[in-house]
């Protein structure tokens, strides 16, 4: 098991802000848990250095990044919605880098039940520990169904933001407003990963 010492042991033979940064991405272990604890334990160790903190954590923005899912079956916004199409059907969510930036999600409140919402028109909010952020609608369409769950667990959507963390079901107004989506790579590079 990678553990906090190792990583501090390799660490404390090294005297630069790079060679600690490769003490992350030349460890053996390749899970997610492990590469974490590298992380937590370099930016412990950086800290007590000083000096190399600030490259360090940005580093590690984009470690985190790189683990984010991504589904290619799937359409996204700029404003970091997503929509999966079942035939003339879409679920909506948003994507797993919003909720990380959200932060703790406590409510979602949606009133658009049954109404038609144009494209990037709000049909929702969605309230976390410290913010509340607009839901925006990815394509015209009437909502048809608002996911139950969310009413008494609405962590859903932190914990499986493309699944049981759906919010809502639509039909779509026009089919072509999806071509004006962004597909999985281009909301990659939208958010920089």
């Amino acid at each position: 098991m990678f553990t906090y010492y190792k990583v501090k042991d390799y660490i404390n033979n090294k005297t630069d802000a790079e060679f600690v940064i490769l003490s992350i991405t030349d460890c053996a272990e390749t899970s997610l848990s492990a590469r974490l604890t590298a992380l937590f334990a370099t930016i412990i160790l950086s800290v007590e250095r000083g000096g190399v903190l600030n490259k360090v954590l940005l580093f590690l923005s984009h470690q985190i990044k790189k683990y984010m899912d991504f589904p290619a079956g799937l359409k996204y916004t700029k404003d970091h919605e997503w929509i999966k199409v079942e035939g003339d059907e879409a679920f909506i969510g948003i994507t797993e880098f919003a909720q990380r930036e959200l932060g703790d999600i406590v409510y979602i409140d949606i009133s658009a039940l049954g109404k038609a919402v144009a494209k990037d028109e709000v049909f929702g909010t969605v309230e976390a520990v410290k913010t509340v952020s607009d839901l925006f609608m990815p394509v015209a369409g009437t909502i048809t169904e608002i996911n139950p769950a969310l009413d008494k667990q609405p962590e859903l959507v932190n914990s499986d933001p493309y699944g049981e963390g759906w919010m809502v079901k639509a039909t779509l107004q026009d089919v072509a407003d999806l071509d004006g989506l962004l597909s999985a790579e281009s909301y990659q590079s939208l958010i920089g990963v």
